[in-house]
């Protein structure tokens, strides 16, 4: 039973550039990353409330 859980359909994907380890360290690294994040988890929020049909 799938209670609760929403089911996307794989429409659009992005990539996330970030440089490897001998360009740039984790503390270049991780706030970019955390950035991506965060907007991913917002794009994601305003799917969830304004579905498109």
């Amino acid at each position: 039973m799938q209670v609760g859980y929403v089911l996307y359909s794989l429409t659009k994907f992005e990539f996330w550039y970030v440089d490897d380890l001998d360009c740039c360290g984790p503390k270049e690294a991780i706030p970019h990353l955390d950035q991506e994040v965060a907007a991913l988890l917002l794009m994601l929020g305003n799917a969830i409330r304004e579905p498109s049909t």
